[in-house]
């Protein structure tokens, strides 16, 4: 190959044109970063195997109910069968106090009500490189506002705790910056988030986003990111200094932390992952 077919071969496929698949992140995947950089490289970007730690036979019973919960309520906005198995008490029990204290869902003519509705974006700034993902159990639209609900049928948690969750903070993030894909740019002050418990049906937790909040959270979601670029190409990312993390992770023997503190029994929450961010397998959050 002479200089010249060089040249034109490298003008028809510039190297942008083999540059790899972005990078999306959850939730889950932003919390995994910053719990544990070396985790993050390992689980998602080495993509290695290994064998997940058994749940207790109370945690797989709780995500399953969860799990089927969710499925019961996203049926019931899609207008579909709402039948709950009959030997299954606490989900029963759960829809029983869904049906009668449900969450402040917006009525009218001009509300759109759409169930498990996913959104991604790019982060500013990164030129696609990294992107941004999450699913809402139901977004409530309008012209001019717009509404995220999300369902727990855990132990309910302070409004303080959940305004600094970044579930909190990547899904309004999320939806102002994306609200074009679901009607039309929606500023972050029209922008709230409700958790409604199953345990505290008639105290549902409600947060409202502001400008200033959401240049913040902006700010730090492109810091998270610039984080992750400027470790890209290293053999070993940092491994976290908190040791608690370790007793849960699977990759305790490769990162020698085998005499880690044992994991917690917390009980697990079922939490989708968007299908952008479903590449492979997720430990319970």
């Amino acid at each position: 190959m002479n200089n010249e077919q060089g040249a034109m071969r490298q003008e028809r496929f510039p190297p942008s044109a083999f540059s790899l698949p972005p990078l999306v992140l959850s939730r889950a995947r932003i919390k995994s970063f910053l719990a544990c950089p070396r985790q993050f490289q390992l689980r998602l970007l080495e993509r290695r195997p290994w064998p997940r730690r058994p749940l207790s036979a109370d945690q797989e019973a709780r995500l399953a109910k969860g799990q089927a919960f969710h499925q019961i309520v996203q049926r019931y906005f899609a207008r579909l069968d709402t039948a709950v198995p009959p030997h299954d008490a606490d989900v029963n029990r759960w829809w029983q106090a869904f049906q009668r204290c449900p969450p402040p869902i917006p009525a009218g003519d001009g509300v759109r009500l759409l169930p498990e509705m996913s959104l991604t974006i790019l982060v500013p700034g990164f030129d696609g490189r990294i992107l941004l993902t999450g699913r809402f159990d139901l977004l409530a639209v309008s012209d001019t506002a717009a509404h995220i609900f999300d369902w727990k049928t855990g132990r309910p948690r302070p409004l303080s705790d959940l305004r600094h969750d970044w579930q909190t903070r990547l899904y309004l993030a999320l939806l102002a910056e994306g609200g074009q894909a679901v009607r039309q740019v929606v500023p972050p002050k029209q922008i709230t988030i409700t958790y409604w418990y199953a345990a505290a049906p008639d105290a549902p937790r409600t947060i409202a986003y502001a400008a200033a909040e959401h240049s913040r959270t902006l700010a730090d979601l492109q810091a998270i990111a610039a984080q992750i670029e400027a470790l890209t190409g290293r053999a070993e990312w940092p491994l976290t200094d908190d040791l608690t993390h370790c007793g849960s992770c699977p990759f305790q023997v490769i990162c020698g932390r085998v005499s880690a503190l044992a994991a917690s029994d917390e009980p697990v929450e079922w939490e989708p992952e968007p299908v952008a961010a479903q590449l492979e397998p997720e430990l319970p959050q």
